[in-house]
């Protein structure tokens, strides 16, 4: 009987853990090494990109469309800024889970609308751009506008982005930074859950001991 209690409890442990969201493995950390180049969903200059840390490799998009990195190049995090576009925080949860509307992942150039709703809601939130407007107010501008609106999102959740120091000297207006992306931060519910689970279960553990 304890033996069915224990793993009945292990199960949904597991269980818990499964049903997590899919967007809780893009991590970065300042001080970190990355590695980042343009991806099979990328058209023209945008995303998507990928970004490699070591271990684990994820896809992005990038914020603003005049400054720059070198494909291929490894750089180093210097700051994670929570100084995002709650649209911008929207539409990256949703291509991170898979459930970006009418979006065709692994496909060549499918990047390329996400990429202008991206620039174009990070101008709004008060990212320079050189020589007006950048990006395009398209569908995907609309659906993150319109879940602010609805109530159905509201703050940046666990996106944050991350930057880089990367100087190219022939665009003075870069100001030596490297090319503003989106990644995670844990979520703390997960983290809550993860050490609540561990405890339950070394108690479970040390009761059938005795």
């Amino acid at each position: 009987m304890k033996r069915k209690v224990f793993v009945s409890v292990l199960f949904l442990l597991v269980s818990m853990f499964v049903c997590l969201p899919v967007v809780s493995a893009n991590y970065l950390n300042v001080g970190d090494s990355v590695v980042i180049n343009q991806g099979t969903e990328s058209a023209g200059d945008g995303g998507a990109f990928y970004v490699t840390d070591g271990s684990f490799t994820f896809k992005t998009f990038c914020e603003s469309d005049y400054q720059f990195f070198q494909p291929g190049g490894t750089y180093v995090v210097s700051s994670i800024t929570t100084d995002i576009a709650p649209g911008n925080a929207y539409l990256m949860t949703l291509y991170w889970n898979g459930t970006l509307p009418g979006y065709n992942y692994g496909t060549p150039g499918a990047g390329a609308a996400l990429q202008e709703a991206v620039w174009y809601l990070a101008w709004l939130n008060g990212t320079p751009a050189v020589g007006g407007p950048q990006g395009q107010d398209n569908s995907y501008v609309t659906l993150a506008q319109n879940a602010i609106a609805s109530g159905a999102w509201s703050g940046i959740g666990d996106v944050r982005g991350f930057d880089y120091p990367f100087n190219y000297p022939p665009q003075t207006w870069n100001y030596g930074q490297g090319q503003p992306m989106y990644t995670l931060v844990p979520e703390p519910a997960t983290m809550l859950l993860l050490g609540l689970g561990l405890l339950g279960l070394a108690g479970i553990r040390r009761k059938f001991k005795k």
